[in-house]
């Protein structure tokens, strides 16, 4: 049924994956100097005036797909073992985003004044929210699957 618990925790993963594609995920300011990480670009300013700019065009896409496969996952209510493949899946989408949004933000922050960190902003934390509830809906679907599997036995 939709209105499970894990479902509730399904479409908190697909918001905050949705959101994590148009916020900022790092930045850093020194005076007029400007770089700013979000999960479309990378830009650096120098004086006002842009200096380089990269595409970080695969962070949306990851995010976009899990946020998409997380949705559509709410409702494969009837085939729980597919259900906890896919979650495993964006799980594991979650992870590379994090990881690959991590050596951006260790790349970017040699590139001036490599003695003063950045800032992570909310692109940054939401994935690591929505890994959280991710998993605790793989813990609610595989308790699901046990109470079915214990009344078969019963029967």
């Amino acid at each position: 049924m939709i209105q499970r618990i894990q479902s509730i925790f399904l479409l908190m993963v697909s918001i905050l994956m949705g959101l994590t594609v148009f916020l900022p995920i790092w930045g850093k300011e020194v005076g007029t100097n400007k770089i700013q990480i979000n999960a479309i670009e990378m830009i650096q300013t120098l004086a006002g005036e842009t200096v380089m700019e990269q595409t970080t065009i695969y962070l949306a896409i990851i995010a976009g797909l899990t946020a998409i496969l997380a949705f559509w996952n709410i409702f494969n209510f009837k085939n729980r073992r597919f259900q906890m493949k896919i979650a495993l899946f964006c799980t594991l989408l979650i992870a590379v985003f994090i990881g690959v949004s991590t050596f951006l933000t260790y790349q970017a922050q040699d590139i001036f004044s490599p003695e003063m960190g950045g800032t992570m902003a909310y692109g940054y934390y939401l994935p690591v929210a929505a890994i959280l509830f991710n998993w605790l809906s793989v813990r609610f679907i595989k308790k699901d699957e046990d109470m079915v599997r214990s009344a078969d036995r019963l029967r």
